[in-house]
């Protein structure tokens, strides 16, 4: 189910997003839901304590250029640069490897800022 898999996930992101609060100045979590609402949406942001923006819900289904810039799965967790370069994300040469080694590889990459 790919909503049991996002709910498994998005306690770690919180956790994560906690943890590098003092560094919240280098980076911004943006959520985009795969919700087929925006009452789900926000049901789900608020149950799991999500203290990030969301990309506004009908903007998802109008073509959002960021929406296509992940990958087919979910979830997906993707890394810009401030250029706005892609510099990690949760498929690595067409292969899913999840959101948990972005988060690893860009807790690296604010440790050497």
């Amino acid at each position: 189910m790919v909503r049991a898999s996002c709910r498994n996930f998005t306690p770690d992101l919180v956790k994560w997003s906690k943890r590098n609060a003092s560094k919240s100045e280098l980076f911004e979590l943006i959520f985009v839901s795969a919700d087929r609402s925006e009452s789900q949406m926000q049901g789900y942001m608020v149950e799991d304590k999500m203290p990030w923006p969301a990309l506004e819900f009908g903007s998802i289904r109008m073509g959002n250029p960021i929406v296509g810039k992940g990958g087919p799965g979910i979830p997906s967790l993707i890394v810009f640069d401030a250029g706005g370069n892609l510099v990690a994300e949760s498929y690595v040469k067409g292969e899913y490897v999840g959101p948990r080694k972005v988060l690893r590889d860009f807790e690296k990459m604010l440790a050497a800022k």
